[in-house]
């Protein structure tokens, strides 16, 4: 009962914590702000954010995951208020609060999570992925609907967030321990030692590669689906929430395949549809909605679906290290996959005079092939890596 307990309270905290994430994207499109600077804001708050996150990760394995989680949630919900900001300099705080705590909660979670004893742990990190990517989903379009339906004050948003902060720090109240190996190097050392294992570099490329493309479309997504010439309430959320979406049900299908086939060759044939997908959207011309949402819910499910898979192979890899290499696999991933698929992708738009979004799209895209390079050298038989 203990270990569904964690497992419900982890995932619900993720569903916030992400939802909070998913509000700038929209926000900026909303306001109007001009896509170069949104995306180096965006960028900028990720690098000293996210970068952190091996930090807190050494944090939650000395046994910190309790004040890690009451801090993490309560940041994360900064997002709430950026409708009352009225300057990129009040735009870059919210936000930079809002990655500092997505920092502090998802390596923290991942080490929780992986500390249950559970069968089937794919279908786990299945389950937490899905859970971050509904907050992620319903963002946008709850936001923007209580924007417009609360006359601009969104702040009601960030009540649920701080209930659950609190519930989380009185729920784990003695049942959060200290890892039994600790290690006296820093974390960017660890880091290195970890890029210099082929098979551990593998999953950190191939997750790379495919983050990139996903948050240049998560950034980009209205802005593409403005310029297509769609209804509105498909660019402010409709078309995210069905991508998030198909990130919320894909992780569950292809986590299921891949504990009882194979998670190496899933990744492969997730990433090599994932580009067939991504350049058919933005290839053709408006469709129909039901055709958009289709293909925007096969693009989500395999797009959000390598995450997870990459975070369980890690975990059975080095399961001494389990919140430093969570870290890694998370937030020295988005640390560059973040910065690059907002920053670079919102200056490359600028660099073009119409149709900006898809042009931006179509050449951040070509990144996918590092993942499908990557996948290649994923370990057919998952071992227990030594770190020295």
């Amino acid at each position: 009962m203990r270990t569904i307990s964690t497992l419900l309270c982890i995932c619900l905290a993720h569903f916030l914590v992400d939802f909070m994430l998913g509000i700038w994207p929209v926000f900026k499109t909303m306001s109007g702000l001009d896509l170069a600077m949104a995306g180096f804001l965006a960028a900028g708050c990720v690098v000293i954010g996210e970068g952190l996150q091996g930090y807190f990760g050494a944090l939650s394995d000395r046994g910190y995951q309790r004040l890690l989680l009451l801090c993490g949630i309560s940041a994360a919900c900064a997002t709430c208020f950026l409708s009352y900001g009225a300057s990129y300099g009040v735009y870059f705080l919210l936000f930079l609060c809002t990655c500092l705590g997505s920092s502090a909660f998802h390596p923290t979670a991942a080490s929780l999570l992986g500390s249950l004893k559970l069968e089937n742990r794919s279908t786990v990190m299945g389950l937490f992925t899905a859970s971050g990517m509904m907050g992620l989903g319903i963002s946008q379009m709850l936001f923007s609907w209580t924007h417009s339906t609360n006359n601009g004050s969104t702040a009601i948003l960030a009540i649920p967030s701080l209930v659950l902060a609190l519930f989380a720090f009185w729920f784990f109240k003695g049942k959060t321990e200290a890892s039994t190996v600790q290690k006296k190097e820093g974390m960017l050392k660890l880091y290195m030692q970890f890029l210099r294992i082929k098979e551990l570099r593998a999953l950190y490329l191939s997750l790379l590669g495919n983050q990139i493309v996903l948050w240049s479309l998560v950034f980009l997504l209205p802005d593409f689906l403005q310029e297509k010439g769609y209804d509105s309430w498909i660019v402010f959320g409709g078309g995210h929430l069905v991508l998030m979406l198909g990130a919320t049900v894909g992780p569950l299908i292809f986590g299921y395949l891949a504990d009882r086939v194979s998670t190496r060759q899933v990744i492969i044939t997730t990433s090599l549809m994932t580009l067939c997908c991504f350049y058919l959207l933005l290839m053709t011309e408006t469709l129909s909605q039901e055709l958009l949402f289709g293909l925007l819910f096969m693009l989500g499910s395999m797009l959000g679906s390598v995450s997870p898979l990459i975070w369980a192979l890690g975990g059975q890899m080095v399961p001494h290290h389990r919140g430093a290499i969570s870290a890694f696999l998370m937030g020295f991933v988005w640390i560059f996959s973040e910065s690059l698929g907002l920053g670079l992708s919102g200056y490359v738009a600028t660099l073009f005079t119409e149709n900006q979004a898809t042009y931006a799209l179509a050449s951040m895209g070509a990144v996918q092939c590092i993942s499908c390079f990557a996948n290649r050298q994923l370990p057919k038989d998952v071992r227990e890596v030594v770190i020295a």
